[in-house]
């Protein structure tokens, strides 16, 4: 039984009075595939479905790698489906997926755009000569970005006019579906999602000001940050959803029996190879990740 994602006792009891209600459902939006998991505590069994993403938009332009939030919003649909035939009612709902990439959406919580994935190449086009959308900022910032961190893509698409025009908030594919399924207008981002959209300040869990202001980037586009696991609202009135966190710190919590002595390789569309510190560690070679509950995953990735 793990609370240690809520850091709020009164949001723990409700986190533990879910996993007592005998099922726990787990969507991952991933790439390549959406996933879902029903854990049954009564006959302590593990139940799982995998759909195709079907929601990649073809395009003329060769950098961009984009899909349809609200295709990837009907596959999770499609899940929760599945498992209600089995179990009417879920004691809670966890949300992880595909981080980096981000959407804009209106003052309503409506999809403006569609998600530009991590393995958009954009922020690799030149801004000058010998420099790229990504070297300039991490030039201009102080922080290592590459191609693909979602506020590069914005970055990119504010000097080349993309930005739709009713754009109020930017946010993950993960924090969209936790938003659309507690019925929200207003996206909300755990530190795990946000530090990997970039100029996020790992040590204080907060995007750095300073920074967005060196790259012109308005922070009010950003959502609010909350802590990993705050309850986000309620799927159809009752069942409790929760904020989404990053698939890294999520694929290292379901896997790993003694965080702080083992190291876990993923890979999958991405890859990664990672570690728990539970202390921040900055270095040049590898990223240091926020984990829910506290500490810090250190991680080398592909991207």
């Amino acid at each position: 039984m793990r609370t240690e994602l809520v850091p709020d006792p009164g949001l723990c009891f409700v986190k533990i009075q879910s996993i007592m209600a005998m099922t726990f459902l787990g969507i991952d939006i991933g790439t390549t595939s959406v996933c879902g998991g029903v854990f049954n505590s009564e006959n302590r069994k593990f139940e799982t479905v995998t759909l195709k993403n079907i929601a990649h938009v073809s395009t003329s332009r060769s950098w961009e790698k984009i899909q349809d939030p609200d295709k990837l919003m009907a596959l999770v649909s499609d899940i929760i489906s599945i498992f209600s035939v089995r179990y009417p009612r879920f004691g809670g709902i966890g949300i992880t997926g595909q981080m980096h990439g981000i959407l804009y959406t209106d003052d309503q919580g409506i999809a403006l755009s569609p998600l530009v994935t991590w393995e958009d190449t954009r922020g690799n086009l030149p801004v000058q000569e010998g420099l790229s959308y990504a070297g300039f900022l991490s030039d201009v910032t102080g922080y290592k970005v590459s191609s693909g961190f979602g506020l590069v893509t914005h970055f990119y698409n504010l000097k080349n006019r993309l930005v739709p025009e009713k754009a109020y908030r930017i946010c993950t594919i993960m924090d969209y579906v936790v938003m659309k399924l507690s019925g929200k207008k207003l996206p909300l981002i755990d530190p795990t999602n946000a530090a990997s959209l970039g100029f996020f300040d790992s040590a204080r869990l907060g995007f750095d000001r300073d920074a967005l202001r060196k790259a012109d980037i308005d922070a009010e586009i950003l959502p609010e940050v909350k802590p990993s696991g705050t309850l986000a609202g309620f799927f159809q009135g009752s069942i409790p959803i929760y904020s989404a966190i990053g698939d890294n710190q999520a694929s290292f919590m379901g896997s790993v029996g003694q965080m702080e002595n083992s190291v876990l390789i993923n890979i999958g569309t991405g890859s990664q190879i990672s570690v728990y510190t539970p202390e921040f560690v900055k270095s040049e070679f590898i990223d240091t990740r926020p984990f829910p509950g506290g500490g810090y995953l250190l991680v080398g990735a592909a991207l």
